[in-house]
């Protein structure tokens, strides 16, 4: 789900950098929260990457954030089978 994320953030930024006709300040929330996003998923996977048992608390706090984060991109054509995969997902989104 992190790499999803990360990948759909990313794309989201090309395409406001790359768009001259959206208002500025409309833009430069998106841009801040697609990075906000980038940036959840990236320290989501560095943290698993480590392969650290204490930080089991901390990664499962992040995966219920990507959830939630996740949510923005219910429409892209890989999400379906995101959901499919992710138990967090298929439950809606629970927070804590």
């Amino acid at each position: 789900m992190a790499r999803f994320l990360l990948e759909r953030a990313a794309d989201e930024l090309d395409r406001l950098a790359a768009d001259p006709a959206a208002p500025d300040d409309r833009a430069a929330r998106a841009v801040r929260h697609a990075r906000g996003r980038h940036e959840v998923a990236r320290t989501w996977l560095r943290l698993a990457a480590t392969g650290d048992e204490l930080l089991a608390p901390r990664l499962a706090e992040l995966g219920r954030v990507l959830c939630l984060l996740a949510a923005a991109y219910e429409d892209h054509p890989d999400f379906p089978a995101l959901a499919e995969r992710s138990p967090l997902l298929r439950s809606g989104f629970p927070l804590w």
